[in-house]
């Protein structure tokens, strides 16, 4: 059974060079580094922002394989 989710904020570089700043959910007793190690291809993002597109994408999935970094972004 899964346990609680939170939401990260983050900002994933890609190896394309563009930039997405988005929320990730991870379980609670997990952390970030857990679900990008795990053996998913893709990463589910929501209220994703590019950073050269002033819209909102609901949701994007992106392959693992191409992120280059990835940043936690603190909320208030």
């Amino acid at each position: 059974m899964e346990g609680e989710l939170r939401r990260v904020k983050v900002r994933l570089r890609m190896a394309s060079g563009m930039v997405y700043v988005g929320r990730i959910y991870v379980e609670e007793k997990r952390r970030l580094t857990d679900v990008l190690n795990d053996e998913r291809m893709f990463l589910a993002m929501t209220e994703v922002e590019e950073t050269d597109n002033p819209r909102k994408i609901p949701f994007l999935a992106i392959h693992k394989g191409a992120i280059e970094s990835v940043c936690i972004i603190p909320e208030a």
